[in-house]
């Protein structure tokens, strides 16, 4: 899949790894990308790049290192811990972190994205 939406979540051009699953309202996107976090400023996920590595805008996720997490229904790879989440005006953000505790991003990064789904407009 290229860039554009994947049921409301913007994907950046070098998205590969795609996926999604819908539930009870809710949906969640995985991907994975080299273009972040670039890509999530200009999508709106987080205010600025500083955000991921700011404790009062991101909070690091509760996950040991080096574990793996799948929300139910969603297949394939999982977010690796290290991990950061932040909430959006929609729902929540995911990102992998580098493991070895450095303010940056894995590389490529995963993306985990949560949001309510909206019924279309009559």
């Amino acid at each position: 899949m290229s860039h554009g939406d994947a049921g409301g979540a913007t994907l950046p051009q070098d998205a590969t790894d795609v996926r999604y699953h819908t539930h009870d309202g809710e949906a969640v996107v995985s991907f994975v990308g080299d273009r972040m976090p670039d890509h999530l400023v200009r999508a709106g996920l987080i205010p600025d790049r500083h955000a991921l590595f700011t404790e009062r805008d991101v909070v690091k996720y509760a996950m040991p290192p080096g574990t793996t997490e799948l929300p139910q229904g969603l297949c394939g790879e999982g977010l690796r811990a290290p991990a950061w989440s932040g909430t959006t005006p929609d729902g929540m953000v995911l990102v992998g972190r580098a493991p070895s505790g450095a303010e940056e991003l894995r590389r490529p990064a995963r993306v985990q994205v949560t949001f309510r789904c909206t019924d279309p407009a009559p």
